[in-house]
This record gives structure tokens, C-alpha cells and sequence, in this order.
């Protein structure tokens, strides 16, 4: 046995339970997690992304919210994606972008940008409060491969920008933003039918997209991406979107 292989073995998972907070997709909901530290333990980090895990900086997590279990897991099967005709028109709509893919390496165009976007969307809550050295350990801290996604215009402007973990079965969208003032390419959509597009490039079975909340209107968007994977009881199983007068539960099958 080698000497990365004992040392694998050694180190134990230190897990945390944060302090409770308001939950951001559910009003009146708690939100509680569970943490992990992989900074010395980055091997550990595609086994837990199969086990329902985030990443963000050196952490992974998973919601362990009181009274609540809304937050879903969700992968998209890229070898069974179709885009819808909407869908087609998006892409078709920004088959000008240049996409380029980079090291951890932020500028000044990936804050201005990232300022923009927040300011927009998250007009309060922690993401607006970050300043320019939180953004840049949230792109910069990372212990396993992730790249910086970028699509400029023909004008050469940086107008969006996708924060993305390579794992060894699939892309894993961590973060993403782009410029509010072009509403009309529909740029969040866009920057997933890339990583889809991507994916089926390289060959990876997956595209983690997060966390799912049927009951958030800021999380709808996710289930138009299908056929998809929710992590329920600890695996991986097919999803239907809800029929009218479904529930939830008849929904998963």
C-alpha cells in the first residue's frame, strides 16, 4: 500500500451541523445543514456528491433542515436531454457568445459582473453582501478540478460566467451569473444546455444542477431540464414532473 493510500485512510471525515437560519426558498422554514471539510480530504468529494453533497469553497454539504426535507438532489441524464423548442431558440439566440474555459484565475470583468448580477437577483441576503475578497475565495478555494466557464459577446464583453467542478461522471454547476441587461437571451438557461452540451462532448453520463424545491419559484426552472436523477433515501432515482392533482410522492417513481 502506497503512501497517498494509508494517508486516505487515516484521516477521518469531520462532519458539523450549522446554526439554524431562515430557510431562502420556503417561507417560514428552517434551514440546517450538515458540513464537511474535504480541504485535506479532496479524494472524498465525488463520493459525496453522489450522496446528495454541494460543494462550496472547501466545504460540501447537505441540507439536514428540521420538520423538512424539500431540498432534492437533481441530476440531468445528458445522454436522454432533448431541449424543448424554447430551448432551441435560446441557444439559437446565443450561438454568437465565444465560450471560453479557464483556470481559477478572477478579474475585475468577473466581479463587475458578478456585482451586477447580485444586485439584480439577491438584492439582499449573503450573496449581495459579499465584497471583492469573498468573491474571490468563492471561485479561487477549491481542492478538486473546477474551471471558470466564460461567454463573451462579439464585442468582446464578459456577459456570462459559470463556476463548474469537473467530476468523474459529470459537470457539477456550482455557481453561475451573467449580465441583467440582456434579458432576452435568457442567459441561466443558456449557460445549462452549454454544460449539457459540454458533457455529451466529454462523454459524462451527468449534469448536477443543486438543490430542487418544487415549492420555489426560484428553483422551477431546474425541473425543465429532463429527463433527471433525485437523490431520495439514499440513491438515485427517476423523475416525472408532477401531474395535475398529483402529489409530490406519485411524482417519484
Amino acid at each position: 500500500m502506497d503512501q497517498d493510500k494509508r494517508l486516505h485512510r487515516t484521516i477521518p471525515l469531520a462532519m458539523r451541523l450549522s446554526m439554524r437560519s431562515a430557510c431562502p426558498y420556503i417561507d417560514g422554514q428552517t434551514e440546517q445543514r450538515i458540513a464537511v471539510d474535504i480541504q485535506f480530504n479532496p479524494h472524498n468529494h465525488d463520493t459525496l456528491a453522489r450522496a446528495g453533497f454541494r460543494r462550496v469553497e472547501n466545504w460540501v454539504y447537505r441540507p439536514a433542515c428540521p420538520n423538512c426535507n424539500a431540498c432534492t438532489p437533481w441530476r440531468v441524464d445528458v445522454a436522454g436531454f432533448a431541449p424543448s423548442r424554447n430551448m432551441a431558440r435560446i441557444k439559437k439566440a446565443n450561438q454568437d457568445l465565444r465560450r471560453t474555459v479557464t483556470g481559477l484565475s478572477p478579474t475585475a470583468a468577473h466581479y463587475k459582473l458578478f456585482k451586477a448580477y447580485v444586485t439584480s437577483r439577491h438584492d439582499i441576503g449573503q450573496m449581495a453582501q459579499m465584497d471583492r475578497d469573498d468573491f474571490i475565495s468563492m471561485i479561487t478555494n477549491s481542492p478538486i478540478e473546477t474551471v471558470l466557464i466564460n461567454y463573451h459577446d462579439r464585442d468582446d464583453n464578459l456577459v456570462a460566467v459559470a463556476l463548474v467542478d469537473i467530476q468523474s461522471d459529470g459537470l457539477s454547476a456550482v455557481y453561475s451569473f451573467f449580465t441583467p441587461d440582456a434579458p432576452q437571451r435568457s442567459l441561466g438557461t443558456f449557460i445549462i444546455l452549454d454544460l449539457l452540451t459540454m458533457a455529451q462532448e466529454t462523454d459524462l453520463p451527468w449534469v448536477y444542477l443543486g438543490y430542487y424545491v418544487q415549492k420555489s419559484r426560484k428553483m422551477v426552472y431546474k425541473s425543465r431540464f429532463h429527463p433527471a436523477q433525485i437523490y431520495k433515501d439514499g440513491e438515485w432515482i427517476a423523475y416525472s414532473p408532477p401531474r395535475l392533482g398529483t402529489t409530490k410522492k406519485e411524482a417519484v417513481k
